[in-house]
């Protein structure tokens, strides 16, 4: 008895600590999007360079952490991001308007992954 309470607690817990990672992943979606904007409007190379360097960055941490907690069509999208970032690094530019538009794409389906695993995530789990 005590072993299936402490399971419980130990999931509950694992919830608590997978929702508040959804959560704050879901309103740094705006980052996302303001990084994508920027590269669609970048002006000078050295810029865009940064962009495309802070959105691989920041998809690279999703990719990790949504893999660890078991998200793995999340953490396989933002893997996509961050690998179609690192090959414009390569070569210091994106290919306008097809990979900007993959990447838009991309990020779309990131974020509406997201909502998906907050919906699933809010749902009571049953332990028997």
């Amino acid at each position: 008895m005590v072993d299936r309470v402490k399971l419980q607690l130990d999931t509950d817990r694992l919830n608590e600590i997978r929702q508040s990672f959804l959560l704050k992943l879901k309103s740094s979606r705006y980052e996302f999007n303001d990084l994508l904007k920027q590269l669609k409007t970048g002006k000078n190379q050295l810029h865009y360079v940064d962009i495309l360097g802070a959105l691989r960055k920041k998809a690279h941490s999703v990719s990790g952490i949504a893999a660890s907690f078991g998200y793995k069509e999340l953490g396989d999208i933002a893997r996509r991001i961050e690998e179609n970032c690192a090959s414009g690094l390569k070569t210091e530019r994106v290919s306008v308007p097809e990979d900007l538009q993959l990447l838009t794409e991309l990020t779309d389906r990131l974020q509406s992954h997201i909502d998906v695993c907050l919906q699933e995530n809010s749902k009571p789990s049953s332990t028997t």
